[in-house]
């Protein structure tokens, strides 16, 4: 679905950045088979995506890349003002991070 590895990293991106801080998508490594949200297969050793649930602390949103690949597009895929939204927040959140670590020296 995408053109390349750059394109799915920046749509990823996009996506953590209209989601609260701590709520925010991450790649891991399976340790064992299991299924994702929507019942594709996570093989043992694929990388696939985590995120945690709203008010738990041991539960996670599981989607394996092939799942991803297809939510990131249905979410940014003519969606232009959507992706001017995350990209806005993405340099808001650069722009403050800076900050915090301007505050430190």
């Amino acid at each position: 679905m995408f053109a390349s590895e750059k394109d799915f990293q920046l749509a990823l991106d996009r996506l953590n950045a209209i989601n609260h801080q701590w709520l925010q998508w991450q790649a891991t490594t399976a340790r064992k088979e299991h299924e994702d949200e929507f019942g594709d297969l996570i093989s043992d050793r694929e990388v696939y995506f985590t995120m945690p649930r709203p008010g738990s602390v041991s539960s996670t949103f599981k989607l394996s890349r092939r799942s991803m690949e297809t939510y990131l597009g249905l979410m940014f895929q003519g969606a232009p003002m959507l992706e001017k939204l995350a990209d806005q927040r993405r340099a808001a959140r650069s722009a403050s991070d800076v900050e915090a670590f301007k505050a430190l020296e």
